[in-house]
């Protein structure tokens, strides 16, 4: 017997295929990088936003700040005269101590809302609306204590100007023609008062053109602006303001080539100045304040402070912040 193991007619020889796979590893680690920078990137943005976002949260407390010491300073001036006045020894009539009753209301109310911690700038508006009623006020409880002194009006002179002496030499103060306490009270009733300040960065464009900037390392001059209100106590005719513009680590910016020199402020200290304006007042009016200020150095990344000085007083305080480069500047 045989066997025959030839392949039968129509019989199919069996092949062993193999389907081709694809290799997924460098796609996927391709799209996992790609992922990841997208993700870099993102960070990186949203770091810088976060860090603008907290710079400008800091310069508006430091704004907020800034014009509560502000509002505190004007207060305690208006306070200061009003005190003085008080000390006059008359006899009260009902108007005269009705003009106290309001004056202490009104004064109450302002301190009382200056010691809350975070005021809105609706508040610093109502709060100015304040304290310019409490000198009304303090102006016409003045008027009202000259009129009822009318018949010696030397003598009140004499007791407002020694008010706060141990001894009153009678003789000596009828010999002033004008006592230094009412000459101060002059003095402060017609100093001016600065705000809405305005401050910003400005770079030089080759076109003569001046843009905005916060970026430190671009600013190439500092613009300041601000309002003098109105004040029916002062005359029309020149006027001195003194600017003094403070760095971010607490120095006076003063160049003596730019006109910077020092004064005398009115708790007697000598103060350095950055740049002494000269205006013409036109009595009852607002008058709009701006100038420049370049420097030989650049400027510093930081907080600026900006003080406005009137008959010695500080009438007004702003700031002007910049910041360092970021990814994009």
């Amino acid at each position: 017997m045989s066997f025959d193991n030839s392949p039968t007619a129509g019989s199919i020889p069996y092949r062993e295929t193999h389907q081709k796979r694809t290799n997924w590893i460098p796609l996927l680690s391709t799209a996992i990088i790609i992922a990841l920078m997208g993700t870099l990137g993102y960070t990186i943005w949203d770091n810088s936003k976060i860090k603008d976002s907290l710079q400008e949260k800091d310069a508006a407390y430091s704004m907020m700040m800034v014009e509560k010491d502000t509002l505190q300073s004007l207060l305690n001036d208006a306070s200061m005269r009003y005190d003085l006045l008080k000390t006059v020894n008359i006899k009260r009539d009902s108007t005269i101590s009705n003009q106290e009753m309001e004056i202490t209301k009104i004064r109450s109310l302002i301190q009382n809302l200056l010691t809350v911690v975070h005021i809105s700038q609706t508040e610093h508006s109502e709060l100015r609306i304040l304290i310019a009623s409490l000198n009304t006020n303090i102006e016409g409880y003045k008027t009202q204590i000259e009129t009822a002194t009318e018949q010696n009006n030397q003598q009140v002179a004499a007791q407002l100007a020694l008010a706060n002496e141990e001894k009153i030499k009678e003789e000596k103060a009828m010999e002033k023609i004008l006592p230094p306490a009412e000459e101060k009270l002059v003095e402060a009733g017609s100093t001016f008062y600065a705000t809405n300040f305005v401050n910003n960065g400005l770079v030089e464009s080759r076109n003569g053109k001046a843009k905005k900037t916060k970026t430190a390392r671009k600013v190439d001059m500092m613009h300041i602006s601000f309002d003098l209100e109105e004040n029916h106590s002062t005359t029309s005719g020149p006027k001195e303001l003194y600017i003094t513009i403070t760095s971010p680590d607490g120095s006076p910016l003063t160049i003596q080539a730019y006109g910077s020199g020092k004064f005398t402020a009115k708790d007697g200290k000598e103060k350095a100045f950055t740049k002494k304006i000269d205006i013409n007042y036109i009595h009852g009016q607002d008058q709009k304040i701006s100038f420049d200020w370049k420097q030989q150095s650049k400027f510093e990344n930081g907080q600026y402070k900006i003080e406005v000085f009137n008959n010695a007083y500080k009438i007004g305080e702003g700031v002007c912040s910049f910041k360092k480069s970021g990814v994009f500047d």
